[in-house]
């Protein structure tokens, strides 16, 4: 027990002695909007692109036709 305690006093001062040189940032400003329901559209019409993440090639066994 007094070796788990030793050892988080240690923990704590090198924490506490790597904090003193870290610089400080100002806060962060943060806007708040309450949430309202509405309806939203499921669609979405545009121009682009798509490319395939993997292909693959599917060929018949036989050659013919089907009638």
């Amino acid at each position: 027990l007094l070796a788990a305690l030793a050892v988080a006093a240690v923990a704590m001062r090198s924490t506490a002695r790597q904090s003193e040189g870290a610089p400080a940032y100002p806060p962060v400003k943060v806007a708040l909007a309450p949430a309202l329901r509405e309806q939203a559209a499921r669609s979405y019409a545009g121009v682009g692109e798509l490319e395939a993440a993997s292909q693959v090639e599917v060929a018949a066994e036989t050659s013919g036709r089907i009638t």
